[in-house]
């Protein structure tokens, strides 16, 4: 493996810690709740990129065939409906993974608590279940002007600032870093903070220009009218913040036209330009200011946003109570006023729902409990043995769909680490011996898919032509064949047994599950020497692997990540070495090639141009690249799923990623779906 340490274009700016959003466009670690489906504690994930999932229609898998993929018309409504035109008011019980004690969403990177953000908060855009964008908060919102500008045609603009020990800019005054110039080595070098972008932008030296014009009279909580202003302003209060440095990673500079327009550019020519520069979180005046991390009801900060619920009641540890906000916006526009409004049936111009009573149940066999005993009206992330049982009893509705994450192995695949794992022939040779299938059948209770293409299904149709021909394209590289995997040891010519350790969290049943599955798999072979540890937590977990000197010893990790529908960005948190020793990246793994391609399908004018290029080098370099490295071996898909009481919750439809499991569920208009309650 190549042991350059020199930037590409893709490693420009800091490192990032990602977490999912409502607009599918980032990625974080997922799995510790018991059954890996997007669950996480720090994580996320996040979301994406394409216009629509692997087979184009979005929906549920709707089999009919009672393992918890719905009903078998897609919509996972129980009574067939789906338009969520039922009752009005009423209180939906609804139980949660994980803590979720932080409020302000500038620091936080919990999909728990991105949950509970995405009812109140609002953006541009929205994402729909298939992966389309749809204007949301903006009335237009079109890409105006797109250039061939690369990090280095910044140098003009840039100033000398001190390099930190692992060669990212570090100003002195604390600015937020934009780009990073491609050749700074030593103790100092080049970079573009947001106090030198206007005289870039100025000057006509940016990516991508978007213009946005926004709905008048919408409203934030506290009465304040939303302006262009308060969305320039928001990008100020993400500076320098854990989730800020994912917006700089594309957003160079806004600006507002008047009261309702602005202009938003990115600092490369960008496929997903339209989903990664709006500012995630939109903030009032009242809350600008406030220091990251002060937001909080406990000092008499509750949140504050545009969205269709506003802040109750918290006890971070055990339960949120949000409310419908009176004067939501879409009462005064319309869903029919909406451009996609032909998508949206018959859908109110409010969530029918009055209010959200939210339940912190972390124990997974609790959960169910509350479910089956009708302490809450709906869940997620259960076991697949849960979701099975709930599937075959009477007046409970499970609806599943592609999700936006999976579960892999990364290897210690630098030649400076224990044991032979540099030899791509090693690394190639332990993915041959992965039981994916049986995986699939006795850990997951087929509610997955193998791991074959290297991103899952959500993303696919913006990397191939077609998902299912790509599986089938690409299918032998990662055939559970203990044969062949003899056959590429013997070609490494390495000594055997060749040993590892994969490490895991404790806290996750399933996952502990499918390492020992493999390990029993893999050691039937006298070449193989598996063993397993674990940590008792996610977060004992990455403590561990994000460790100095990890990335030296002979363990191997598995772990999962979640995130949403951009392709280009699962490739880059496992294998970017920007990404190393956070979100997911833990064996020091730097692939020049591979960077090369990622970067020509997601920063190229030929790619922004032309959907099909960027197909082309997916299909041509990139997916065929990963398998050969075998640096990450994927192991398997699996379905993102929420069981609601179907005597109580009519309308349900469970989305893609996590973040939007319960803003989807009670309102997501241009998909058709607001859920409602049956007061009786």
């Amino acid at each position: 493996m190549p042991d350059s340490t020199d930037q590409s274009p893709l490693n420009s700016t800091r490192r990032k810690l990602l977490s999912v959003l409502g607009t599918g466009s980032v990625i974080a670690l997922a799995g510790c709740s018991g059954d890996d489906d997007g669950d996480s504690d720090g994580d996320g994930t996040g979301d994406g990129d394409g216009d629509s999932t692997g087979d184009g229609d979005g929906d549920s898998t709707g089999d009919g065939d009672g393992d918890g993929t719905g009903d078998g018309d897609g919509d996972g409504t129980g009574d067939g409906d789906g338009d969520g035109t039922g009752s009005e008011g009423g209180t939906l019980n609804y139980g949660l993974t994980g803590p979720t004690d932080t409020v302000d969403p500038v620091i936080s990177s919990s999909a728990e608590e991105s949950i509970i953000f995405n009812n109140i908060f609002e953006t541009l855009v929205a994402t729909g279940n298939d992966g389309q964008l749809y204007n949301w908060l903006a009335s237009s919102y079109e890409i105006t002007d797109v250039q061939g500008i690369g990090p280095a045609d910044y140098e003009p603009y840039m100033r000398e600032v001190p390099l930190d020990d692992d060669g990212f800019a570090a100003p002195e005054d604390g600015a937020q870093v934009l780009v990073e110039h491609p050749d700074n080595e030593g103790d100092t070098g080049l970079a573009l903070t947001v106090e030198e972008a206007q005289a870039a932008v100025e000057d006509g030296t940016y990516g991508v220009e978007l213009t946005a014009e926004l709905h008048e009279g919408v409203e934030f909580h506290n009465g304040e009218e939303l302006t262009a202003q308060h969305v320039v302003d928001s990008y100020e209060r993400h500076e320098n913040t854990s989730f800020g440095t994912q917006v700089f990673d594309d957003v160079l500079y806004s600006v507002a036209d008047g009261d309702y327009s602005l202009r938003i550019y990115g600092q490369v020519p960008d496929v997903e330009a339209s989903r990664r520069l709006p500012v995630p979180y939109i903030f009032s005046n009242e809350q600008m200011d406030l220091e990251p991390g002060a937001m909080d009801p406990r000092s008499e900060a509750a949140p504050i946003g545009t969205g269709p619920y506003q802040f109750s009641e918290m006890e971070g540890g055990q339960y949120w109570i949000l409310e419908r906000h009176d004067n939501y916006w879409m009462q005064n526009v319309g869903v029919d006023n909406k451009g996609w409004s032909d998508g949206a049936g018959d859908v109110p111009d409010r969530p029918p729902i009055q209010t959200l009573d939210l339940s912190i149940i972390t124990e997974t066999s609790t959960r169910a409990g509350a479910l089956e005993s009708g302490e809450i009206d709906g869940t997620f992330n259960l076991t697949p043995d849960q979701r099975g049982n709930f599937a075959n009893a009477d007046g409970y509705t499970v609806d599943g769909t592609p999700a936006g994450s999976f579960v892999y192995f990364q290897l210690p695949a630098r030649e400076e680490a224990e044991g032979p794992w540099h030899h791509q022939e090693v690394r190639k040779a332990f993915n041959h011996s992965i039981p994916r299938g049986l995986i699939v059948d006795e850990i997951r209770n087929g509610l997955s898919e193998p791991g074959v293409v290297p991103v899952p299904r959500v993303a696919g149709s913006s990397c191939t032509f077609g998902y299912d021909e790509a599986v089938d394209e690409f299918e032998d590289m990662v055939a559970y064949d203990l044969d062949r995997a003899g056959e590429l040891i013997e070609e490494a010519g390495v000594e055997t047994p060749i040993e590892t350790t994969i490490v895991t969290n404790g806290n996750d049943d399933p996952r502990v599950s499918l390492a020992n599955l493999t390990i029993q798999a893999m050691n039937q072979r006298d070449f193989w020497d598996i063993s397993l540890e674990t940590e008792p937590t996610l977060d004992a977990l990455s403590d561990r692997i994000e460790a100095d000197g990890f990335w030296q010893t002979n363990e191997t990790v598995l772990i999962g990540i979640g995130g949403g529908v951009v392709p280009e960005l699962y490739m880059q948190v496992i294998h970017n070495p920007a990404f190393f020793q956070t979100c997911c990246q833990y064996q020091n793994l730097d692939f020049p090639d591979l960077a090369e391609a990622l970067n020509e399908a997601s920063t190229s004018l030929d790619a922004v141009e032309d959907p099909d290029y960027r197909r082309q080098v997916w299909m041509d370099d990139i997916h065929p690249s990963v398998l050969e490295l075998s640096a990450n071996c994927l192991i398997d898909f699996e379905e993102e799923t929420g069981i609601v009481n179907s005597n109580v919750v009519s309308g349900f439809r469970k989305y893609f990623s996590q973040s939007g499991t319960l803003s989807y569920m009670t309102y997501a208009p241009y998909d058709g779906v607001a859920a409602s309650v049956n007061q009786s």
